[in-house]
Formats: C-alpha cells, structure tokens, sequence
C-alpha cells in the first residue's frame, strides 16, 4: 500500500537550509529557494524540520506551504531574532500537543543563553 494511504505511516524529511548572506553569491537563498521548496513538494513529507533558517526565510516556507503548521523560536530571543529551528507538519493530519523550546546552555530555559565552550546560542 502506498504511504499516503496507510494512516499509520507518514514521511518525515529535515533539511539544513543554510541562513542566507550575500557572501555565498550563487547559493544564496534566493538563488536556491525554489530548488529546497521544489525538493520538499516532491517528497511529500508530513512532517519535515529546518535548521538555520532566518525569519525571512521562515516566511518563505510558511508561504510555500500554507496546508502546514509549524513550531520554532529564533535562537537570540526564543521569539522571532535569530536562526530557528523549526518543525512543520501537515496540520491535517497532526495537532501539537505540547511544545518547548530548550539552550544548549549551563541555564536551558533563558532563551539566547550561550554554554560551556560555544561561539554561539544553541
């Protein structure tokens, strides 16, 4: 049977997408959107994770997939600055039940808290 028509199975893909700086000339993000989000339609995930992804590149994504909810907090501020790492899911077919965001840090529950030896919040 395929995937999509088990209810017990689903997809799940994750994907770095890098943050976007003009340095990266032909790999910036505007440059290579179209590819991740051509990448995403054509694997049909349920659920699929970013990582680095900067809020303009949050709104893209959420654009691109408005039959998905999310779940993610910038990392500088645990609202909206900084890099997320965020959870999207096929609100039709899931709900979040609980949620929590946590630092990499000697203190995980103040948001941008920087630990041990990192350059930079985790």
């Amino acid at each position: 049977m395929p995937i999509e028509n088990c209810p017990t199975s689903f997809r799940v893909m994750t994907y770095n997408i890098r943050w976007d700086v003009v340095e990266d000339g032909q790999n910036q993000w505007n440059l290579r959107k179209d590819r991740l989000i051509s990448l995403i339609r054509y694997r049909k995930p349920d659920i699929f994770g970013v990582q680095e992804a900067l809020p303009h590149q949050m709104v893209d994504l959420r654009m691109a997939f408005p039959a998905f909810g999310w779940y993610g907090v910038g990392r500088d501020d645990g609202k909206n600055a900084g890099e997320f790492s965020a959870i999207f899911y096929r609100s039709n077919r899931f709900e979040i039940l609980d949620n929590g965001t946590f630092w990499l840090s000697e203190t995980p529950g103040i948001p941008g808290s920087i630990g041990w030896d990192a350059a930079k919040t985790r």
